[in-house]
């Protein structure tokens, strides 16, 4: 019987004792690793214990903390959150991205102008740390400074580090005659993508050759998604100057799809047929 409650009190005993170790087991930061945009903010918790924890930023030009744990992302690269507890030390690494910023990724868009007799075409490229929404207008002046005719062109997803190509056609008057112009200005109005696309430029395979008269494109999507809109845009050179550019809609909306592509040399006032003595391919955008 002695024997018996002896047994009893020490499982009493250890019952006893085993709340505690698990819990003082249990106190940590609720996360070790977290990644923000500039201006945002994110709350680290201590768990496991109601004591109040000391907070400290090992770079505090990149990310501060507050009394609370709240962090806020100053700007682009990585620190050091810790929290002290009963002489414990509790840390999560923190990466701080650049937030998209309008301005900044217009001064990041690379862009170079050629007027032909067609109109202005401008090859751009995006050195922006992300695809941006870029939409412009030319507008066209006379000799006087009066504003006589503008022209549209955009792309919905221009993705980081990728070449595309607006177009702008000439001003003409009713009766679809060319209006000749003294100066132009081009405006463009930058924005971030929709959330809701997903970019599809790296999985689209183009294969070209000159033709009869024409450029001929074999497009592929070889990637594993679909894509809505797959845009191909061709420039054309004649004695290493721009002299023309066209577009058209692959039709690769599924993964494994091949569409082919015919893009027929520019012409003269005359419609004479202009024969260019090179041409460069863009994948202008593809987008789901």
């Amino acid at each position: 019987m002695k024997k018996l409650l002896s047994m009893l009190m020490i499982i009493s005993i250890l019952f006893t004792l085993a709340p505690t170790q698990t819990a003082e087991a249990a106190i940590k930061l609720n996360k070790t690793s977290i990644t923000l945009e500039t201006g945002n903010t994110e709350t680290l918790k201590i768990t496991g214990t109601t004591k109040k924890a000391s907070w400290s930023s090992s770079k505090k030009s990149v990310a501060t903390v507050s009394s609370k744990g709240v962090v806020t992302a100053k700007s682009a690269g990585s620190a050091t959150i810790t929290a002290k507890l009963s002489g414990k030390k509790y840390s999560c690494k923190v990466n701080v991205k650049e937030s998209f910023n309008a301005k900044d990724a217009l001064k990041n868009i690379k862009t170079t102008e050629t007027v032909t007799d067609k109109g202005i075409i401008v090859q751009l490229k995006n050195n922006y740390l992300y695809p941006v929404r870029i939409e412009a207008v030319a507008v066209y002046y006379d000799e006087n400074g009066t504003m006589i005719g503008k022209s549209n062109d955009n792309n919905y997803y221009f993705d980081k580090d990728n070449e595309c190509v607006l177009s702008f056609t000439r001003p003409y008057d009713s009766n679809y005659k060319d209006v000749e112009f003294e100066s132009y200005k081009i405006n463009y109005s930058i924005s971030s993508v929709s959330k809701y696309s997903k970019s599809n430029v790296k999985d689209i395979k183009i294969s070209d050759n000159f033709g009869a008269e024409n450029v001929m494109v074999e497009v592929t999507n070889s990637g594993k998604d679909k894509c809505l809109f797959t845009k191909i845009v061709i420039i054309f050179y004649k004695e290493g100057k721009v002299i023309y550019s066209d577009y058209q809609y692959a039709d690769v909306n599924n993964p494994e799809d091949v569409d082919y592509l015919q893009f027929s040399f520019p012409y003269d006032e005359n419609y004479n047929t202009i024969k260019p003595d090179d041409y460069k391919v863009y994948v202008n955008s593809s987008y789901n």
